[in-house]
C-alpha cells in the first residue's frame, strides 16, 4: 500500500507542475496585457492633452487682441473655412460608419498630438545638432519663424482631420463598390449591375 501511495504521489507531481506552469504563463500573459493597456492610455492621455493645448494656444493667438473679425488674418480665415470644410467632410464619413463616439471625437486629436509630437522630436534632434556645433541656428529660427510655425500648427490641424476617417470596413450598409474591395472582379461588378438592371426591366 505504501508502494502504491507512493507512486500516485509521484504521478501526481508531474501534474502539479504543469498545472503550476500553466498558472503561471496566464499570469506573465495577463501582466504584459495590463502593462500594454496602461501604455496605451498613458499615450493617448499625452497625445490628447498635446493636442487639446496647442488648440488652446492656436485659438488664442488667432484672437490675441480681442477685437473680433478684425482680429482674424487672410492666413488665419483661409483656414478657419478649410478647418469648416473638412470638419463636415469628416462628420459625414464618420457618421456613415459603426464608429464609437468617443472615437470620432478623438481621433482628430490623436492624429494632431502626433503629428506634434514628431515635429518635437525633430526639433530636439536639430536642438542637440546645435549644441554639438555650438551653434544658434534653431533659436535663430525661433526668432525670425513665427509665421511658419503657426502655418504648420493649421497645416497639422487640416491633415488631421482629412487623415482621421474611419476604416472603409466600417461603413454600415454594404455599398455595390465592396464587391471590388472584397477582391471581385469589374467583370463580376458590370455583371452584377446587368442583371439587376435586366430583372428590373423584366418586373417593368
Amino acid at each position: 500500500s505504501n508502494l502504491e501511495q507512493q507512486q500516485k504521489v509521484g504521478l501526481n507531481e508531474p501534474e502539479k507542475s504543469i498545472v503550476s506552469f500553466n498558472l503561471l504563463l496566464e499570469l506573465d500573459w495577463a501582466l504584459g496585457r495590463v502593462v500594454a493597456k496602461l501604455l496605451n492610455v498613458s499615450l493617448f492621455i499625452i497625445l490628447l492633452g498635446v493636442a487639446l493645448t496647442s488648440l488652446f494656444l492656436e485659438l488664442t493667438s488667432i484672437f490675441e487682441y480681442q477685437e473680433g473679425l478684425s482680429d482674424i488674418s487672410t492666413l488665419e480665415a483661409v483656414f478657419i473655412v478649410l478647418t469648416l470644410v473638412l470638419l463636415k467632410r469628416y462628420i459625414f464619413y464618420a457618421t456613415q460608419t459603426s464608429e464609437r463616439w468617443w472615437n470620432i471625437l478623438s481621433m482628430p486629436l490623436i492624429w494632431y498630438g502626433r503629428l506634434l509630437l514628431f515635429a518635437w522630436l525633430t526639433l530636439s534632434l536639430l536642438a542637440f545638432s546645435d549644441l554639438l556645433e555650438r551653434s544658434d541656428y534653431l533659436k535663430r529660427s525661433f526668432l525670425h519663424g513665427e509665421n511658419y510655425i503657426q502655418i504648420f500648427s493649421f497645416s497639422s490641424i487640416l491633415i488631421s482631420l482629412y487623415i482621421a476617417v474611419p476604416s472603409k470596413n466600417k461603413r454600415k450598409k454594404a455599398q455595390n463598390f465592396q464587391t471590388l474591395d472584397d477582391g471581385g472582379s469589374i467583370d463580376k461588378f458590370y455583371a452584377n449591375l446587368e442583371e439587376q438592371s435586366q430583372q428590373t426591366t423584366s418586373r417593368i
